[in-house]
């Protein structure tokens, strides 16, 4: 079987190899779906020297793999950059048009919506779409409410190529629930890349000395990171806390500005970016809880890489979280950048040694449901 794997994402080509900027699953996903071939549409990128934090795309012997895009040589083309260039989009786009028997179309990604409205001859091949977040929360999140109309017509295009898809798998029911429609064939199915070696034993103890909070993500308005440190600078904690931030963004100058200006230099930290791979997991394994205030999510698998380590998550209860989180089980559920939820819901994980335990042994039994091998055995069993 022949696959294209079409998105707008970033490839990169450095000397004979290819990467990209999270690790991807390509053995699993083409044992998955019983191909031998495999076809890499995006953006392509040629470096001059390789960035330390791309991740090689990890080739099998026995499966043939091209890399096929819009070259963009570096340029700034964002998602809703690339619209300058759909000439080359088009064009590339039909290169690839009743050439493979699978279509595997990532989405919210222009690429993939595009594509969606060129196919023809449906009955010769196999169109599978895979929504990883929510376009219309999204797009409203980052680029303001002034950009509603706009995000609901994306939206809107979204459920087309879903519902012109044979398969349209969803990292969340809450995705599935709200973009699937009349889809015969829609399935929850997540991109988690925790592996099952990954998963580690739970929690003996808590840490009263110190309590070790971990934020992981992107540094941006969305992620509403400012309402943790706001949290500890308003209240007052009876245990010694510290407060550590991996990742990088827009939102990283006023962090620390605000870091700063409220004498938290001693306990709150920013760490930079951190490159996804098994010593992620160590890292993450040293921390008491890990918190996402985000305003926005799809189904955010930070959370499960924390849990994976029996590390209790307090999140938002907003998109797919409520899938993963279950209040005083596993972790607890705020309000988004709420500081007096986030105050409540730290208090609880921290205040009992024994409830501690408990959350964690809980956490590990959740990531192992959540697995890469769990994720692709169902992926499996939707063809064969």
């Amino acid at each position: 079987m022949k696959l294209a794997y079409v998105s707008d994402q970033r490839y990169y080509k450095f000397e004979n190899d290819w990467y990209t900027a999270a690790t991807f699953p390509l053995e699993e996903l083409s044992l998955a779906l019983n191909c031998n071939e495999w076809c890499f549409f995006g953006r392509l990128i040629e470096l001059e020297k390789i960035d330390q934090s791309l991740h090689k795309i990890v080739i099998p012997l026995n499966l043939k793999v091209t890399f096929k895009g819009v070259n963009t040589n570096g340029e700034n083309t964002k998602r809703f950059k690339m619209i300058w260039k759909f000439k080359d989009l088009i064009y590339n786009l039909s290169q690839i048009s009743n050439k493979y028997d699978i279509y595997y179309l990532k989405l919210p990604f222009i690429a993939s919506i595009v594509f969606s409205l060129m196919i023809k001859n449906k009955e010769s091949h196999i169109v599978l779409t895979q929504l990883v977040g929510d376009p219309e929360m999204a797009i409203t999140a980052t680029m303001g409410k002034k950009y509603k109309l706009f995000a609901k017509i994306f939206a809107k295009f979204c459920r087309i190529s879903i519902k012109r898809s044979d398969y349209a798998l969803f990292v969340s029911e809450n995705l599935m629930n709200k973009y699937s429609g009349t889809h015969n064939n829609a399935y929850v199915l997540n991109e988690s890349r925790v592996r099952d070696s990954y998963i580690s034993e739970p929690k003996k103890c808590l840490n009263t000395s110190k309590i070790k909070i971990l934020y992981l993500g992107r540094l941006s308005p969305e992620k509403n990171i400012e309402s943790i440190i706001e949290t500890l600078y308003t209240f007052k904690f009876d245990k010694e806390i510290q407060f550590d931030i991996y990742g990088s963004g827009p939102l990283e100058g006023k962090l620390k500005s605000m870091i700063n200006k409220n004498g938290l230099k001693n306990s709150v930290n920013i760490k930079g970016k951190i490159q996804w791979s098994e010593e992620l997991f160590n890292i993450i394994n040293n921390y008491t809880v890990l918190i996402l205030p985000s305003e926005t999510e799809g189904l955010p698998l930070v959370l499960i890489e924390a849990m994976s380590q029996g590390v209790p998550c307090i999140a938002s209860d907003i998109g797919g979280i409520p899938e993963i989180i279950q209040n005083g089980y596993n972790g607890y559920l705020i309000k988004p950048g709420n500081i007096n939820e986030i105050k409540k819901a730290l208090e609880e994980v921290i205040e009992s040694p024994d409830k501690y335990v408990e959350l964690s042994e809980n956490c590990i039994l959740t990531a192992k449901q959540f697995t890469l091998e769990s994720q692709m055995k169902k992926l499996e069993n939707l063809f064969y």
